[in-house]
């Protein structure tokens, strides 16, 4: 009895880490397959470097285009991280959509102030961010008090910049507010009570739906 289940625990054991190897193997072809739109710095040849040296356990950066250093931060079933130069970050995840399995990209730029960008796109490589995720307009970030003061809002800031951040266990995309550098801190206070901190989204399969 003990030996069937101690081969039927391998067993499981076994499928788990198959499965995990596969995941594996999708994200890195994702990060492979990423859009010039999104990472025009990035070589063919400069993604199978960072992909080889992390997974070596070395910290070689590898150039982009214009001599910047690259590398992968982080490579997991489900995503990958990678600094694409001094001022800009990409993290690619996988989005289950049925039967088939989308890409997300998340580029960073970090200067002057940080300010993320969604792109989506299926496993033909086709961008489908328009059907899948709907950019916040300028009355998601009002809180119930900045909604009766708008005018005074949009007179000091006419665009929400904001840092992406997607958990995929809880498949919760979250937008964090980031104000311009130059803002003052005495508006930046005036400001804080009439808007949110952050939003957030949650994936459904077919697309990301902000949750009130």
């Amino acid at each position: 009895m003990k030996g069937i289940l101690r081969a039927a625990l391998w067993a499981m054991l076994s499928i788990t880490t198959f499965a995990s190897q596969a995941q594996t193997e999708s994200v890195k072809a994702t990060f492979m397959a990423i859009p010039s739109e999104v990472a025009p710095l990035i070589s063919e040849y400069a993604k199978l470097d960072m992909i080889d040296y992390f997974e070596s356990g070395m910290e070689t950066p590898t150039a982009n285009v214009l001599g910047g250093k690259m590398r992968l931060t982080e490579l997991t079933p489900d995503h990958i991280a990678a600094e694409l130069g001094t001022a800009q970050t990409l993290d690619v995840y996988l989005l289950p959509s049925g039967a088939d399995t989308l890409a997300m990209y998340i580029s960073t730029l970090t200067v002057p102030v940080a300010d993320s960008y969604i792109n989506i796109v299926n496993s033909d490589t086709v961008d489908v961010t328009a059907r899948t995720f709907k950019a916040p307009e300028f009355r998601d970030w009002l809180s119930s008090q900045g909604k009766k003061q708008r005018k005074y809002v949009e007179s000091e800031l006419t665009y929400v910049n904001s840092v992406c951040l997607y958990s995929p266990d809880s498949g919760v995309l979250t937008l964090k507010m980031r104000y311009p550098a130059t803002l003052s801190q005495e508006v930046i206070s005036k400001l804080e009570p009439l808007l949110l901190p952050e939003l957030q989204y949650k994936w459904t399969g077919k697309k990301f739906t902000l949750l009130k």
